[in-house]
């Protein structure tokens, strides 16, 4: 029921990007494939690819500088503040 599913997901986000909605987090992992291919697809997060990005970066120690796209090591792992360690 796969193409059923998928009508009423995609009906959803209509809905809600009507009601102002502009950006959607999708935390089961089977939201994803449901908005590939889709308009939705600019507009969502992929909670478990956030989790795994974060989760790559904590354990590497590599910071990403959203503002100028630059990854780089902090002075000191130590020092960093436990709110840089949640996505």
């Amino acid at each position: 029921r796969m193409a059923e599913a998928r009508d009423e997901m995609l009906t959803t986000l209509d809905t809600l990007t009507a009601s102002g909605a502009e950006i959607f987090l999708l935390g089961c992992t089977e939201l994803p494939l449901v908005v590939r291919g889709t308009p939705f697809e600019a507009k969502s997060i992929d909670a478990t690819m956030a989790l795994a990005a974060e989760m790559v970066r904590f354990s590497t120690g590599l910071i990403r500088d959203l503002s100028s796209n630059i990854i780089k090591n902090p002075p000191n792992k130590q020092d960093s503040n436990i709110g840089d360690k949640v996505a």
